[in-house]
């Protein structure tokens, strides 16, 4: 049995991010969620455009539904997403007021 190095890894998780958003006939429990997305706004790493790009998807598809938004939006802020901690931003306001 081999073991999975770190970069394979990291292309496996956000390949599933990919299709936990784009199918809806995928189903993951919030456990699965929270590990895809702590990986997505992980700092260090490559490819961070392209983790935002996915965090995006899985927050349109409805897939962080079940996350806190104020967690997701922490996460949002220290990964320096901006273009989601804006939108996440306002789905709060909306829901306060």
């Amino acid at each position: 049995m081999s073991t999975v190095g770190k970069k394979e890894r990291e292309l496996l998780l956000m390949f599933l991010g990919q299709q936990i958003a784009k199918n809806t006939k995928v189903h993951v429990d919030k456990l699965q969620i929270d590990e895809i997305v702590d990986f997505l706004t992980h700092k260090s790493g490559e490819d961070m455009e392209e983790r935002e790009r996915i965090c995006e998807l899985l927050y349109d598809s409805g897939k962080l539904d079940r996350m806190m938004p104020k967690r997701i939006l922490r996460l949002m802020v220290k990964t320096k997403f901006y273009r989601q901690e804006a939108r996440i931003n306002f789905k709060l306001e909306c829901l306060i007021f």
